[in-house]
């Protein structure tokens, strides 16, 4: 299930995404969003963008209605930079000793798809940059049968793919300390991307127990995101979470990973006492 919070600005929501998102209604879903955007908003310049924003997502719809229903499996979205050498590596399907081929359509011959299911290009995409999205069917041969699995392309000029401020965090947060306290020391952990595009963070390891919890951002235009405690955390349980964090433009479908440590710092459960007889010398 998909949770889409949709805010004022008709460009922009926040909220968690699943591939069922993917799916035609949940393009229909914000195709609709728009559509109202345009139809009732009081500000010129939103209905105009909101037009402008409804066009290739109708587009991508009408894709969507017509070959989803011939496949088997979810909508598979990937993101390409716009300068990707031919033999680039975009993704490796699920290999299980089928056979794969593209369908023939307007894009398939600028891709290719090996015998152990690596996607790549053929030849130059740069003219494609900021375009509407590409649709590429894969067709799977089995001895269990045939079956087609459709990938939403999109072509990104490299400059607005995702990517972290840096490699990795370091962050600290007290024992003991009440659910909800903010982790320390994470003053640069955001990511960059076409600030027009929603930005969601997750969590794809380390987060033990469900210790962690993001606070997502109202926007992704260099806005630190906050971490927050969900338990009162022990050192003496554990003293070192490492995490890694993903940033994913909904968008576009394309993300970036982060390595985030955070320490939990000691703080003493016994309070101090006086060993042996207190002595007072009058000065």
């Amino acid at each position: 299930m998909a949770i889409v919070l949709y805010r004022d600005d008709p460009s922009s929501f926040i909220g968690r995404t699943s591939r069922k998102f993917l799916q035609p209604t949940g393009y229909f879903l914000h195709v609709s969003r728009q559509l109202s955007y345009a139809l009732f908003s009081p500000s010129e310049s939103a209905r105009k963008s909101a037009v402008m924003a409804i066009l290739p997502l109708l587009l991508l719809c009408c894709t969507l209605c017509m070959v989803s229903s011939k496949t088997d499996d979810p909508v598979m979205r990937v993101s390409v930079p716009h300068d990707a050498y031919p033999g680039y590596g975009i993704m490796r399907l699920h290999y299980r000793g089928q056979a794969f081929s593209l369908l023939e359509n307007e894009f398939s011959c600028l891709f290719a798809v090996l015998a152990d299911g690596l996607l790549m290009p053929t030849g130059d995409l740069t003219h494609l940059a900021d375009a509407p999205p590409l649709t590429l069917v894969v067709k799977e041969e089995s001895v269990n049968g045939t079956k087609e699995q459709m990938v939403v392309v999109h072509v990104v000029d490299r400059n607005r793919l995702v990517r972290f401020s840096q490699d990795s965090y370091s962050g600290n947060v007290y024992e003991n300390e009440p659910v909800g306290t903010v982790v320390e020391g994470l003053d640069r952990l955001f990511a960059t991307s076409d600030p027009h595009h929603p930005m969601v963070y997750t969590f794809v390891s380390g987060n033990e127990g469900d210790a962690f919890s993001i606070v997502q951002p109202v926007s992704n235009l260099s806005t630190t995101i906050l971490i927050r405690t969900n338990k009162v955390l022990d050192r003496e349980h554990q003293e070192v979470y490492d995490l890694v964090i993903r940033a994913t433009d909904v968008e576009e479908a394309n993300s970036a990973d982060a390595t985030v440590t955070i320490t939990v710092d000691n703080l003493n459960d016994n309070a101090p006492f006086l060993k042996g007889r207190l002595r007072v010398q009058d000065p």
